[in-house]
């Protein structure tokens, strides 16, 4: 595993350890060129795996660099094509997971993943809805920023943007206590058997975030925020899109109204709107922030 967790995103390693510890199904998606190097890591893991029928290309959302919601079809010459592939001890656990994707019932492979059911169907709704935009989106949209700091709990939903996160599903709210549950479990179980990679976990999980629609996204991992102020470590951001540009020399931020004051070395850099964005901070419990002094 150790070497695996050189090899693999946070988010996927963390999957990975789901799988072996929970005995859970994991879904990823694995470029059709790496297929061949499977076989080799699941047998020293004592895993089957499953392929699906079906190959894809992923579409860049709108506004971002590393992030994709939708998958497009397509033939396996593509250079990008890519395919589902799922993980289990048991073989038939992964066959199931493979008939019900070839069915297209998202209710039931969803279920068989262990996400929650209130997730699941808020996710049919958004499939449904037809909607362009990241889930993610959806649950933002509904807790604009309002001139206030707003502080949340665990988990993070901004942290997978960057190959992170404790949980493989989108959640219904930011508050989902089934998604939260699921976050916990999974953090326990690295900080117990890989200390080091739940460590880099809630350094992205213990974050201020700025986020827009066909934007970007912006997460600093060091922060403090005094009232309406908030000092930053610019060497802790991650970010794409076009907030990148944007706030990437920012060390402090004033939050005035609807907007935001961006100051670099004490400069007033540019005055920032904040429509349609979601600002927050995100603080794990367990392991509370270490602020900038």
């Amino acid at each position: 595993m150790s070497e695996l967790g050189e090899m693999l995103s946070l988010n996927r390693f963390r999957e990975l350890c789901d799988c072996l510890e929970f005995n859970k199904l994991v879904r990823m998606e694995i470029f059709l060129r790496d297929l061949s190097k499977i076989p080799e890591w699941t047998k020293k893991l004592n895993l089957n795996f499953t392929v699906s029928d079906n190959s894809f290309t992923l579409t860049k959302d709108k506004g971002m660099e590393n992030w994709s919601s939708l998958l497009n079809y397509c033939s396996v010459e593509h250079r990008e094509a890519m395919r589902l592939v799922y993980f289990h001890s048991d073989k038939e656990f992964c066959e199931i997971a493979k008939n019900l994707d070839t069915k297209n019932d998202d209710l039931n492979l969803g279920l068989l993943l262990n996400y929650p059911k209130c997730c699941i169907e808020s996710y049919l709704q958004w499939q449904k809805n037809k909607e362009n935009t990241d889930p993610i989106t959806s649950i933002t949209d509904s807790i604009p920023f309002i001139d206030q700091l707003n502080n949340y709990h665990f988990p993070n939903p901004f942290s997978r943007y960057f190959g992170s996160g404790l949980y493989s599903h989108f959640p219904c709210s930011i508050n989902c206590y089934e998604t939260k549950k699921i976050a916990q479990n999974s953090l326990n179980n690295l900080q117990v058997n890989f200390p080091i990679i739940a460590d880099k976990i809630l350094h992205l999980e213990n974050s201020f975030v700025i986020f827009q629609q066909e934007k970007g996204v912006c997460l600093w991992s060091n922060f403090d925020s005094i009232a309406n102020k908030i000092q930053l470590d610019k060497y802790s951001i991650h970010s794409q899109g076009e907030l990148k540009s944007i706030f990437e020399k920012v060390n402090l931020i004033e939050i005035s109204q609807a907007k935001l004051k961006l100051f670099s070395n004490s400069e007033v850099e540019t005055i920032f709107k904040t429509n349609g964005c979601f600002i927050g901070t995100f603080i794990n419990i367990v392991n509370p922030k270490k602020l900038i002094k």
